[in-house]
């Protein structure tokens, strides 16, 4: 659903700016040879991102839209995978047939630090275009295929998925919480929106909510509960080389309890559903979305 968003937010992007979108297709090779199977091309070029190392098989690019950079580049100047950037230009190479292969891009990254290349304006940095082995089933006869794509690391950014997603806010946002895989993958999404006024519900979620509200996970448990355990020792030493032991005792199951992170979530999605009954005029948990 994210690469279908995103060509359609791309083709929007373009009518607004006036101007064609391109799409620069990646080069998949079996060693070091081609891949001349038109319909083994044509399978592995459609392919979903989450399939192909997110190197995408035709990437929509149209100059100023917004991209996500899915390479660590510097990460002492903040140029990493997940960083989002404007795109300024792309150099490619074109074939016989007219299709495009993208080699680098320009991007602008605002968030990047104050040092760049030499020749390039302030946060302006270059993506090069990167090769990848890539394994994949064939569903027609079940074999692995494997092979090499070389394409740039650049994503669309209108769209993301809530691992992308995590630690960043934005003013309006659509969420769709019924794909959401836990109450992590709720939490994230719904903590991205700054405000209730800026958050969509794009579908019903009522058939996920077992998911929803279900335990985290055991990984999450356990280190939440080692860092627990990690909270209290440490109150407990502070407690016996310091007078008032018991005021930091207590400070220790305060941060302790920053961890209970069920009900936290719990707490919201019922705050959530308990809005869409008020907006839509429907039971909690029924409503297709609304503006809260």
């Amino acid at each position: 659903m994210k690469d279908a968003l995103n060509c359609i937010a791309v083709a929007s992007f373009a009518a607004l700016m006036q101007c064609e979108v391109v799409y620069y297709n990646a080069q998949d090779c079996h060693g070091s040879t081609p891949i001349q199977n038109e319909e083994l091309k044509d399978w592995l070029l459609n392919l979903d991102s989450g399939a192909t190392k997110y190197l995408l098989g035709h990437l929509p690019l149209v100059e100023g839209m917004p991209v996500i950079i899915g390479e660590n580049y510097d990460i002492n100047g903040g140029i990493i995978n997940g960083s989002n950037g404007f795109l300024k230009s792309i150099r490619f190479q074109e074939d016989d047939d007219g299709t495009h292969f993208a080699t680098s891009a320009f991007v602008l990254v605002p968030d990047c630090s104050d040092d760049h290349l030499p020749h390039l304006d302030c946060h302006e940095v270059v993506i090069l275009a990167e090769t990848v082995d890539i394994h994949k089933k064939n569903p027609s006869d079940g074999k692995m295929v494997k092979w090499k794509r070389q394409q740039l690391p650049l994503q669309p950014g209108f769209a993301i998925t809530d691992y992308k997603a995590q630690g960043k806010t934005f003013s309006n946002v659509i969420i769709d919480l019924h794909s959401a895989r836990s109450a992590q993958s709720a939490y994230v999404m719904l903590s991205c929106a700054t405000s209730l006024e800026g958050l969509l519900v794009l579908r019903p979620f009522h058939s996920n909510q077992k998911k929803l509200m279900g335990h985290v996970s055991l990984d999450f448990r356990s280190d939440a509960a080692r860092l627990q355990q990690l909270a209290q020792n440490t109150a407990q030493c502070v407690a016996t080389t310091h007078k008032g032991g018991s005021s930091v005792h207590n400070d220790g199951r305060n941060l302790s309890s920053v961890f209970r992170f069920q009900h936290t979530t719990n707490f919201l999605f019922s705050k959530l559903l308990s809005v869409l009954y008020v907006s839509s005029g429907s039971a909690p948990g029924q409503a297709f979305f609304a503006w809260l």
